[in-house]
């Protein structure tokens, strides 16, 4: 026998209880398709027989298997079985941890802590840390594991939030490949068959769905059957279910669903029609045109003008001249409202880029939605305020005109006017972003500079005593030069943040932690409020909405940095305490070695928003972070910066 069929022996020598196990159960135990498991049924015959037992797998259509034998022959098995699996040692932590949450989630059994000692031959501490990280994995969905003495562990919730966690179970191995992940559950021919509905129920109803969605419905709809046939059925309790009947997507979606039923031998009860028609109805579509100002609901484009006011006053961006984000915000809320508005989950793959990319931007518009979430009548998700962080920064770049490596920049020229029109104009034909601010004389370099705010200096002669950088070009600028510019450019990116000035600014000495250890997410808001709150930076409430804040979304961005922080209405100063870890902490699904709690009032500030940049530019300085960690005193990190 291989690998997989010992274990399905296993399973049903060891099943104590009278309940017939089901295929499909054991087919999801072990991630495989149920053909696999009833081919790997000759199999096990075959050894059972070939080692002389009298036992045999009782086989029953529309009820299930069973193992029958002698209590001396259990032992003999077992201990067969025990022999030719010290392979089960070496299987890696990433199957371990599939494997139990598989056995929490889509199979719902209830376990013992020595029951997952034995079954992956390791020590009570590696497993405890399993289940913290499928907790914490969890929690976002509304489900929690619980482990009770005498009972055993098991999972708790709602059985929407556990075919949401279903469909996101690829995430918590950060599988980016869909298909490859769900093939282990699923068979080709079911893969196949629901594919092609999928396709067909697309075409009847004139959609056409982007490749994530397509692919989304098609694994929840799989999910579906597999939990139908458990019995673990959606029971929806919604107000417009009339309303819901009536559309016509409901007649097509109830049909295409029907013809399902004799390949997946269940029935698909009229509350799970109606759960996975919300699923279509609110699923993204490839963009296929402008979207007019009437096409979404007023109740919609009111929230929109909202959220656009707010961040324009926040920021002190003038989102609101913006006609184009308007337009685009428009057209995305109309099937994101009503899937938030239904519950819908929908995971956003570049949520931890954005908050990376995008610190300040993102915790802005968190805080917005937050104050909002009562007049919309719902909480938006930090995955769909991932999405709206985009549309900003889009609006952002065209307030700014800004595409790529944009800057502003002077021309210092010292050979006449009309040498110095001819290398402007040449400049600004190849480096359509570059904004020229104006063209000076050397003794007028330091005037600009105060009056102009440039990025950096493009000068035709060298220039001493000036606090900015300084590129030397030849007034004919040659091809070469060009790409000297492009490097200069590039690598004043790169050294922008080098001294975090702005940063600098709001810490203080004896706002730092060095070398403690500290567990968990909560002891270290805990503990930098206290700071904050002992300096006259907060007060008392600012832990408990500190933490608060942490359980709705996560603030690490990645790069081992997280940036927890509370409302501003309970900032009585801004500032900024640091906490540095030796050793990375767990920070739900990351690692995180450095932590800024944020204490921000006016986010107006444009030393704010420096902060947020230099912050997000740490994260890709990962030599700097490891030098951080190093470090033995607070005045040490304080100089370093």
């Amino acid at each position: 026998m291989n690998n997989r069929q010992t274990k399905i022996l296993h399973q049903l020598v060891r099943n104590n209880t009278n309940e017939t196990l089901t295929i499909d159960m054991i087919a999801s135990s072990l991630n495989c398709s149920e053909r696999t498991v009833r081919n790997d049924f000759k199999q096990i015959d075959l050894w059972l027989k070939k080692e002389s037992f009298q036992a045999e797998i009782i086989r029953r259509p529309n009820i299930g298997v069973r193992f029958e034998g002698s209590d001396k022959e259990k032992r003999q098995i077992l201990s067969l079985i025990d022999q030719s699996r010290p392979m089960q040692a070496d299987r890696s932590d990433e199957e371990r941890k599939l494997h139990i949450m598989t056995m929490l989630i889509n199979e719902g059994k209830t376990v013992s802590l020595q029951d997952l000692m034995n079954e992956f031959f390791v020590s009570k501490q590696v497993i405890k840390q399993d289940l913290l990280e499928i907790s914490s994995w969890l929690e976002p969905f509304g489900l929690a594991v619980e482990s009770k003495q005498k009972v055993g562990i098991r999972l708790i919730g709602k059985e929407r939030d556990k075919r949401t966690a279903l469909l996101r179970f690829h995430t918590f191995f950060e599988e980016d490949n869909l298909p490859s992940f769900y093939n282990k559950w699923f068979s080709e021919a079911e893969l196949s068959k629901v594919k092609h509905q999928i396709k067909r129920l697309e075409k009847e109803l004139n959609k056409q769905f982007t490749s994530d969605s397509f692919l989304n419905l098609v694994f929840h709809l799989l999910i579906t059957t597999q939990r139908i046939k458990r019995k673990q059925t959606i029971s929806l309790s919604l107000e417009n279910a009339e309303a819901l009947k009536a559309k016509k997507e409901y007649e097509v979606t109830r049909n295409h669903l029907k013809e399902l039923e004799s390949f997946f031998l269940i029935k698909f009860p009229e509350d799970e029609i109606l759960y996975f028609l919300l699923h279509v109805l609110s699923l993204k579509e490839k963009n296929t045109g402008t979207h007019s100002f009437n096409e979404a609901a007023e109740d919609i484009h009111g929230l929109i003008r909202t959220m656009i006011q707010k961040t324009s006053q926040l920021t002190n961006i003038t989102h609101d001249t913006d006609p184009l984000l308007f337009d685009s915000l428009a057209a995305h809320m109309q099937t994101t409202f009503e899937r938030i508005k239904h519950g819908l989950y929908h995971k956003n793959p570049l949520l931890l880029e954005i908050k990376q990319a995008y610190p300040y931007t993102f915790a802005t518009l968190f805080q917005i939605m937050e104050e909002l979430n009562e007049t919309v009548g719902f909480v938006f998700p930090e995955d769909e305020i991932g999405y709206l962080v985009l549309h900003f920064e889009a609006s952002k770049e065209r307030l700014k005109k800004l595409n790529g490596k944009n800057k502003r920049a002077i021309v210092v020229c010292s050979m006449g006017i009309g040498m110095s029109q001819l290398l402007t104009t040449k400049i600004e034909r190849k480096f359509h972003s570059l904004e020229l601010l104006r063209c000076v004389a050397a003794d007028e370099v330091e005037e600009s500079i105060r009056h102009d705010q440039p990025d950096f200096i493009i000068s035709t002669i060298p220039l001493e005593h000036t606090t900015l950088p300084v590129i030397l070009v030849s007034p004919l600028f040659p091809k070469a030069e060009e790409e000297k510019l492009k490097e200069f450019i590039s690598t004043a990116d790169r050294e922008k943040f080098s001294d975090f000035s702005a940063l600098k600014k709001f810490l203080d000495q004896e706002l730092i932690i060095l070398g403690e250890e500290l567990e968990g997410p909560d002891k270290i808001i805990e503990s930098l409020c206290g700071l904050l709150e002992k300096n006259g930076y907060v007060n008392k409430d600012y832990v408990h909405d500190s933490i608060e804040r942490e359980a709705l979304s996560a603030t690490a961005i990645g790069g081992e940095i997280a940036i927890p922080h509370g409302n501003p209405r309970n900032v009585l100063k801004q500032g900024v305490a640091v906490a540095i870890f030796k050793n990375p902490v767990h920070w739900k699904q990351q690692l995180v070695s450095v932590v800024f709690m944020l204490a921000i009032k006016d986010t107006k500030d444009e030393a704010v928003k420096k902060m947020f940049e230099e912050i997000s530019y740490l994260g890709e300085n990962q030599n700097l972070i490891e030098e951080w960690k190093k470090m033995k005193t607070a005045d040490q990190f304080y100089t370093s910066i």
